[in-house]
């Protein structure tokens, strides 16, 4: 499974464990799932995930508390989406 992650840079640490696993993708198009962690360009955040939706990629979201940067992902959490 390859994945991928809205906002590396602000996903360090999720993405270095997942590139000691050889799951990590940075090209959208080669992703099976796309995971929703800290994004902090909210409208940049949801063009991703509108285009990884309309190629049928996955969108699994990360539980965290009410900061800003969680927006994103508990927007998604309450909408239906998948979460961890």
């Amino acid at each position: 499974m390859k994945v991928y992650v809205i906002e590396p840079l602000n996903n360090i640490e999720l993405c270095e464990y997942l590139r000691e696993k050889k799951v990590y993708v940075k090209n959208l198009t080669l992703a099976d799932v796309v995971i929703v962690d800290k994004a902090l360009n909210v409208r940049k955040s949801l063009d991703i995930i509108d285009l990884a939706l309309m190629h049928g990629k996955e969108i699994l979201c990360i539980k965290n508390g009410f900061a800003k940067e969680y927006y994103v992902s508990n927007y998604l959490i309450n909408d239906g989406a998948k979460y961890i």
